[in-house]
């Protein structure tokens, strides 16, 4: 199958350990945009997924920064009913 509108391309990416030789991992593709528009946004998925697990692996992986809050008064507390109380009584008073 070939021609001047026919690509090859590997069915596994040889940076997620495909042969890179021309045996069953080429596959013929239509020489076009349009699979390009599918596969390179898949492959640039599954290479990153691969490369965050490799990092979390080594230990390499920034830590997450915990989300700061502003906090809330210690001293008042909400009721289920949504009444706001200062602890030991009540605000409506």
């Amino acid at each position: 199958m070939a021609g001047p509108d026919v690509e090859y391309d590997h069915e596994i990416a040889i940076w997620l350990g495909g042969p890179d030789d021309d045996g069953p991992n080429m596959r013929p593709l239509h020489r076009s945009p349009c699979h390009r528009k599918v596969k390179t946004p898949r492959d640039a998925k599954v290479i990153a997924k691969v490369k965050r697990l490799i990092a979390r692996n080594e230990g390499t992986r920034r830590p997450r920064q915990a989300i700061k809050s502003q906090g809330f008064n210690k001293r008042l507390r909400r009721k289920m009913n949504g009444r706001v109380e200062k602890r030991g009584k009540s605000l409506d008073e």
